[in-house]
C-alpha cells in the first residue's frame, strides 16, 4: 500500500489502493473536502478490507459425528479414496470450504465438499461427506 501526496500548483494525488488512484485537482475549500473524503475512504479500505477477508462465511464444522470418532478427509470424493487427514468433532481446527458441494444433482447428504483443512502448523487439502458438515462462520 503506498500513499503519495504532492502538491505542485495546489494539487493532490492519493494512489494506490488494488490498482485505484483518487485525484483531486485544486486545493480549494471544495478540493481540500474531496481530499479528506478521498484519504478517509483510502484509509477505511486499508484497515477494514484484510480483516474481511480471514472472517465471515466459508467454513465447516464436523457433525453428527460421535464425540469418541473423527471425520476421515478423503484424497477423492469416494469412500474408497485414501484419508489424508482425520477431523474430531469441536477439535477439528479450521475446515474451509474450497467450492460447491457435488454432484449437485444427489441430495445433499450424498454430496462431496472439496475443503481445506488449517491445524496449527499443518494445512491438508481433501475431500468429506456433505452429511457429516454443516456451515460456519470462519474465525
Amino acid at each position: 500500500m503506498a500513499i503519495v501526496l504532492a502538491l505542485p500548483a495546489k494539487a493532490a494525488i492519493i494512489g494506490d489502493r488494488a490498482g485505484a488512484e483518487v485525484r483531486v485537482a485544486a486545493w480549494n475549500g471544495e478540493g481540500q473536502a474531496m481530499f479528506k473524503i478521498a484519504l478517509t475512504a483510502f484509509f477505511t479500505l486499508a484497515i477494514v478490507a484484510p480483516v474481511m477477508a480471514t472472517s465471515g462465511p466459508g467454513c465447516l464444522v464436523v457433525v453428527n459425528v460421535a464425540g469418541n470418532d473423527a471425520l476421515n478427509m478423503r484424497a477423492r470424493p469416494s469412500a474408497s479414496a485414501r484419508i489424508v487427514d482425520v477431523l474430531p468433532p469441536q477439535t477439528h481446527g479450521i475446515i474451509h470450504l474450497d467450492a460447491a458441494c457435488r454432484p449437485a444433482s444427489q441430495p445433499w447428504a450424498s454430496r462431496w465438499c472439496p475443503v481445506t483443512h488449517y491445524n496449527g502448523d499443518r494445512t491438508t487439502k481433501g475431500w468429506v461427506k456433505a452429511r457429516f458438515v454443516r456451515d460456519s462462520d470462519c474465525p
